[in-house]
């Protein structure tokens, strides 16, 4: 795990001490390393091995005709360990309107946005005066507004690619950048969802929890087995 070093210096035992001056990239460099950490944890014990990224959450929920209402959490984790996230509480899809002869298949993906820019606010900067400026006595320059992003976000932003409609219909291509969450049969003059028209993709991951609980289910199932065994 890496620190930043914040240093001050003190040449004698009663001299006076000299702290560095704070510098942002300071704090920025400090989360890098915090991230850093994170990212080999998570590929260390998550998706070590694993061929393409792994999806968590995105829990979704017919809410009738042709939409979805997909919920938060939604996690997305890379095999180099980078972790992207839903941001929003929910998103509603609405499904482009069915053909009327031919049957599509259209795919819900995450697209995987690095460092993006969230928060904008106006923020006040000051520009600093330099040595010869201060040494003329020259006054301070006042503080300036800038419209800059309070945050940097991974976020993992929904996004439907409608496929072609066709006797044998196939998933439409979608970008490097996305994952693909689940895919949505329309058929012919379709107009209301069912549970079996959404079918997830094979790169979903449980919480430990769930798999620690399926696991003592399983060895309960095979403890009764024994038992019944050894009666007969």
């Amino acid at each position: 795990m890496k620190q930043v070093l914040v240093q001050s210096v003190q040449t004698a035992p009663d001299s006076p001490r000299y702290g560095q001056v704070l510098d942002p990239e300071d704090f920025m460099k400090s989360q890098r390393f915090a991230q850093e950490h994170l990212d080999a944890v998570v590929r260390a014990f998550l998706t070590g091995g694993a061929p393409s990224a792994l999806v968590h959450g995105f829990n979704r929920q017919l809410i009738g005709g042709l939409r979805i209402l997909v919920q938060s959490p939604g996690w997305v984790f890379t095999p180099s360990g980078a972790s992207y996230s839903m941001t929003q509480a929910s998103t509603t899809l609405t499904l482009n309107p069915a053909d009327a002869a031919l049957s599509r298949l259209d795919v819900v993906c995450a697209r995987l946005d690095t460092s993006a820019p969230a928060y904008i606010d106006y923020r006040p900067f000051c520009q600093i005066r330099t040595l010869s400026e201060r040494l003329a006595g020259n006054a301070p320059y006042p503080p300036t507004q800038f419209n800059q992003p309070g945050e940097l976000h991974n976020r993992a932003v929904l996004v439907i690619h409608t496929g072609i409609p066709a006797l044998a219909p196939i998933v439409p291509p979608y970008p490097e950048n996305e994952l693909p969450l689940f895919f949505v049969r329309i058929a012919a003059l379709k107009t209301q969802l069912a549970l079996a028209d959404v079918v997830d993709y094979p790169n979903r991951i449980e919480s430990l929890f769930s798999i620690i609980a399926k696991l003592a289910a399983f060895n309960s199932r095979i403890t009764a087995l024994e038992i019944a065994a050894d009666f007969q």
